[in-house]
């Protein structure tokens, strides 16, 4: 420990609160509600950050208020690191709510500066401890009093602010990179609207050459052999070996690109044990559960791999083109059917037969394939950007280890 830093629990530093539960119906208008995903995505919440409403009286506003400083936890997800990430609000904002998928920690002190707690609860340390205290059956879970008996080290304020400048700066060049990641998706979205057909039509407004006719609406269930996901293996994270089958999990697949970074690997024994959920090359991996729900990707390797029940796997049958299939399930089309069964303040899962009935329009097969090949060099564009902006957060958070550590001082 620094010998002039504090060492003390979050229980000593904020009064944690449960959020609010209301059915899905009372979603869509009225109060602003900060909800699983605003804290999921950003560290620090700013009154433009939450699009959320939800209809509420006077008493339940005054019950869930938030206030300026006050810090948010993820509180339950589908899998342990998806649960206990923090954010904090940065602006006051009247009459706003806070979701039951997220825990509110109001300050009880004046300890900590509101732009550090963007960062203190995000290092390696405190991650662990949060992953390690959470409960485990069918979803992952934290609680206050859980939260409330991990330590933390706190500096003066002075010290503090320091800290965050330094970050800011590199939180500035990380907000630069996503603005310019997002600039190129919205250019994939602005052409695939024009290169599929819209509401109403069978032919899309622009045509690659040599190709006419009609598309044909087809569900993906009509056109797959296999709708389908896996499990995680008995003993958890205990059954990881170093190396082995690789055993993609919702981390793994991000838009359009599987990260093999994080990969953790299972022997060839539970492997077999798993066979209906070996994945083979071509296959459209999908996210159905917790914060990356609608994430996809085509697994391109000949390597044999594995999924747990996080992922999805859709395997098209001859004549449908994994990669067009996976531009349809990306784009705005494809999403809001994902975000229709969705509803209210987390987003809770997708199951085998509502995939089945998502609708597409599919050309000639030599079509898809051209589109696909398309999208591809458009793809790598953004990989490239996205690769950017992951190393700026990789600089970042070893300079959150050093300086929240105390190990680097900033004087």
């Amino acid at each position: 420990m620094v010998k002039d830093w504090k060492r003390v629990k979050i229980g000593e530093l904020l009064d944690f609160k449960n959020g609010l539960n209301k059915g899905k119906d009372f979603f869509g208008s009225g109060t602003p509600i900060i909800n699983y995903m605003d804290v999921y995505k950003k560290n620090g919440l700013h009154s433009a950050d939450i699009t959320g409403k939800v209809s509420l009286d006077e008493k339940e506003i005054k019950r869930y208020e938030v206030k300026k400083g006050d810090v948010f936890f993820t509180r339950t997800s589908e899998t342990p690191e998806e649960v206990g990430i923090a954010s904090v609000l940065l602006d006051d904002i009247d009459a706003c709510v806070f979701s039951g998928f997220v825990l509110r920690g109001r300050p009880k002190t004046d300890m900590l500066l509101p732009e550090y707690c963007k960062y203190c609860f995000s290092t390696h340390e405190v991650r662990q401890k949060i992953i390690a205290s959470c409960t485990y059956t069918t979803r992952a879970l934290t609680n206050g009093t859980q939260l409330s008996k991990i330590e933390i080290s706190v500096p003066d304020k002075d010290e503090q602010f320091r800290i965050v400048s330094s970050l800011t700066e590199v939180d500035q060049l990380i907000d630069k990179s996503e603005k310019l990641v997002k600039k190129y998706q919205d250019l994939k979205q602005a052409c695939l609207q024009h290169m599929f057909p819209r509401a109403g039509q069978t032919e899309p407004d622009v045509r690659l050459p040599g190709f006419t006719g009609p598309w044909e609406q087809r569900k993906l269930g009509e056109i797959t052999s296999k709708i389908g996901s896996g499990k995680t293996p008995s003993g958890g994270g205990k059954a990881y070996v170093k190396t082995g089958i690789p055993l993609i999990r919702s981390q793994n697949v991000h838009d359009d690109m599987i990260d093999f970074s994080d990969i953790v690997f299972i022997n060839n024994e539970i492997n077999k044990s798993m066979e209906n959920s070996i994945v083979t090359i071509n296959d459209v991996l999908l996210n159905i559960t917790g914060a990356s729900i609608g994430r996809s990707a085509v697994y391109k390797s000949t390597e044999p791999a594995n999924v747990n029940q996080h992922v999805c796997i859709i395997r098209p049958v001859s004549r449908y083109c994994s990669d067009f299939i996976q531009l349809h399930i990306s784009s705005e089309r494809g999403q809001k059917q994902i975000e229709l069964s969705q509803a209210g303040g987390a987003r809770e899962g997708l199951n085998f037969q509502q995939i089945g009935k998502f609708k597409f329009f599919f050309p000639s097969y030599e079509e898809q394939v051209k589109i696909g090949e398309y999208f591809g060099k458009v793809n790598n564009l953004i990989t490239l950007h996205q690769r950017t902006c992951e190393k700026y957060k990789k600089i970042k958070q070893g300079m959150m280890e050093e300086l929240l550590s105390g190990k680097i001082r900033l004087v």
